[in-house]
């Protein structure tokens, strides 16, 4: 499982780590007490009972409205307090997950998406499971209440309250400016990615990306990681068995101004060039297949011209 840092772990002083029944076990030891991202909740949403589904849009819209956060399922609370009193296992299924992300889409708008579930069993064959409502850039979201009225609600600390019209109209403010900022931001980034091989040496093609979320509280990765990246396989349902893909990996890795660089070496045929930032930023150039030495293609492809290249060595990569 993949090292997070979450509320119950910066309320215990820990760095981060797993999610685990040991670590929910350690809050409740604790007596860690809900926060503005952090909710204990003894049993799942009950599609049996009336509005129940309204109650589950209220809470994951809040979350979302609020940066994100954790729901646990499974853990009882003490009245007083709001802190992690005992382990109430549940009983969880696919079922009870399906209806829960159908919530998240049909329920509330725009929809959250990017939900994730942290099944954690006991030994009596029950869970404990943790609920991860990403921090949206969509916000603010509207629960649906009952069949025509909507909802925005937030959350106050351990409590979840209603946006007043400010606050709704600042939500859309920031949303807009937000997108407008991404795009500012990746046209950036690209340009910078455009600039990491010579066009006059070759065709090439260009890529940026930016993570969804903020990358908060993660470190920057070491270089084994970056090495175990560089070699990865593309994703074969993606590629045309007749027509493998170039090999654009296995390059040089060094360490760069809050990046790490994997370059082709100076003897490949196709040249590259990646940045992995530390803010999960992505930037590439990879050399496209210029034919510039190849005298059998010349019937049909124009040889030594560096600003061609064939229809395939776009689409393929």
């Amino acid at each position: 499982m993949d090292m997070m840092f979450t509320p119950i772990h910066r309320e215990l002083g820990l760095p981060a780590g797993d999610i685990s029944l040991a670590l929910i076990k350690l809050a409740i030891e604790n007596n860690i007490e809900e926060t503005v991202d952090l909710d204990w909740k003894q049993q799942p949403y009950d599609h049996r009972k009336p509005k129940w589904d309204d109650e589950a849009a209220k809470d994951i819209a809040a979350m979302a409205n609020t940066g994100g956060g954790w729901i646990v399922f499974g853990v009882s609370e003490d009245g007083e307090h709001n802190s992690a009193s005992g382990l109430a296992p549940v009983t969880w299924n696919a079922d009870t997950q399906q209806r829960i992300l159908r919530v998240a889409y049909a329920r509330i708008g725009p929809p959250v998406l990017g939900l994730e579930f942290y099944v954690l069993p006991t030994d009596d064959g029950s869970s404990v499971v943790a609920m991860r409502i990403p921090d949206s850039r969509d916000a603010p979201h509207f629960a649906r209440k009952g069949d025509d009225a909507f909802i925005a609600p937030k959350r106050n600390g351990p409590h979840t309250v209603f946006m007043s019209d400010r606050e709704i109209e600042r939500g859309f403010r920031e949303r807009f400016q937000y997108a407008d900022n991404q795009e500012k931001l990746l046209q950036n980034k690209f340009e910078i990615a455009s600039q990491g091989l010579a066009a006059e040496d070759g065709v090439f093609i260009a890529f940026a990306a930016l993570p969804l979320e903020p990358t908060t509280h993660l470190s920057p990765p070491r270089e084994s990681k970056i090495y175990q990246l560089a070699s990865r396989q593309p994703i074969p349902e993606l590629i045309f068995k007749e027509n493998p893909p170039l090999t654009w990996n296995n390059g040089q890795v060094r360490k760069g101004m809050r990046q790490w660089i994997i370059r082709s070496y100076p003897t490949d045929r196709y040249q590259f060039r990646k940045c992995l930032q530390d803010d999960a930023t992505v930037t590439t150039a990879y050399r496209l297949g210029n034919l510039i030495d190849q005298e059998e293609y010349k019937p049909y492809y124009p040889v030594g011209f560096p600003n061609h290249c064939r229809s395939k060595d776009i689409w393929r990569s």
